[in-house]
């Protein structure tokens, strides 16, 4: 689920900042291509996703989990495809948060039993400001390497942590490299060491690596 490598953009309009960036580009190509490779074209983001959709229900179901009491909230919710996921594995329900207003308003468009907010992960006083209850399971497919600062990137694994019910499910996906961080201007490859450090020292305990899965004593 972790991917490494150029993507070749789309040229956008420079935006000041990342929520810019996304508001832009969602904007433009509103669905999996947007949110996806966006210079490799629609039928290869299909593909992908088709992919993605097909080892996210294997992992989850092979983990015999009640997903059926399961409060579940999904970061970098985006056009909802993991979202449509969760609901299809019979959660109790799904949130969602992201850094569009975009997103926000289509998703809760299309799921107006669920609730959606406007926020920033790895920005500690939106996360405080959403005064939410604590989940059972958080995901975050594709978000963190697009949080190039490490600062930022700690606080984000710090409030996702803290969003978390004790004996909580961490799951997601994340560019990781064996050496010296690779970074551009809207992502970046970790070492898995620091990756793992980071999660350790924020009070994960890591229990799986491919496909993270992380819990709250915690796991991933």
């Amino acid at each position: 689920m972790s991917h490494i490598g150029s993507q070749k953009q789309k040229e956008i309009s420079a935006p000041s900042n990342i929520s810019d960036y996304w508001e832009s580009r969602l904007e433009e190509n509103f669905g999996l291509h947007g949110a996806g490779y966006i210079g490799l074209g629609k039928q290869y983001n299909n593909s992908l996703y088709k992919i993605r959709r097909n080892v996210f229900l294997r992992k989850m179901k092979s983990m015999h989990f009640d997903f059926t009491s399961s409060d579940v909230l999904d970061i970098g919710c985006g056009t909802g495809f993991y979202v449509d996921l969760w609901n299809k594995m019979g959660v109790r329900s799904v949130t969602g948060i992201d850094i569009t207003n975009i997103a926000v308003r289509s998703l809760k468009n299309k799921y107006p039993a669920q609730k959606f907010y406007r926020a920033d992960i790895s920005n500690q006083e939106d996360i405080e400001n959403l005064n939410t209850k604590k989940y059972d399971i958080v995901s975050a497919f594709d978000i963190l390497f697009h949080i190039v600062d490490d600062n930022r990137y700690e606080n984000a694994i710090r409030n996702i942590h803290s969003m978390l019910k004790p004996k909580g499910i961490f799951v997601f996906s994340d560019n990781f490299v064996h050496g010296p961080a690779i970074s551009s201007t809207y992502q970046v490859s970790r070492s898995l060491s620091y990756i793992e450090k980071t999660l350790v020292e924020n009070g994960f305990e890591i229990i799986q690596r491919r496909r993270r899965v992380c819990s709250n004593e915690h796991a991933c």
